[in-house]
This record gives C-alpha cells, structure tokens and sequence, in this order.
C-alpha cells in the first residue's frame, strides 16, 4: 500500500517544514521513498511512504504522531490518497 499526503504551508515555512520532512525515516515495513514537489497538483509538497501492510500503517502513523504534530501547526492545506498496487 501507497500513501501520498499533499500538504501547503506558508511561504516563510518552507524551509522548516522540509526540515521536519527530514525526521521521517524508513522502519518496520514503512519504507519513506520521499518528497516531492507535485507539480500541476495545486499542492507545494507531496510525501510518498510505502507500507507492507495497513497494519504497517496504523503502527507507523501512531508512532509517528509527536513529529506530524510539529507539522500541523504550519500545514495550512492537506489531502491523503492511498494507493494498492495492481499485478499485470
């Protein structure tokens, strides 16, 4: 499983919030693949992690939770999306 979270923050928080996308790192099945400026999205930011399992995300994201909340008091917009892989 694929999350994508798109986030906005204010111009003069551009800086710090790239720093606080530095503290996210790859653990116990939650494999951070990065950041990214998504162009054409309406976004600044696009953040990429791949998970083996929701269960992998549930654990990840509670754990996760003290840094994401250093970050909600400078997103100014957001949206998740998660994605499933298709066989062909």
């Amino acid at each position: 499983m694929y999350h994508v979270k798109f986030m906005d923050c204010a111009p003069e928080n551009r800086q710090k919030f790239r720093e606080l996308l530095k503290q996210f790192k790859s653990e116990g099945g939650a494999e951070v693949i990065g950041a990214f400026y998504p162009r054409g999205s309406g976004y600044m930011f696009a953040t990429v992690t791949k998970y083996d399992s929701y269960a992998i995300w549930e654990k990840y994201w509670a754990e996760t939770s003290k840094k994401r909340e250093e970050g909600i008091n400078i997103v100014t917009k957001d949206m998740d999306m998660f994605f499933e892989k298709i066989e062909l």
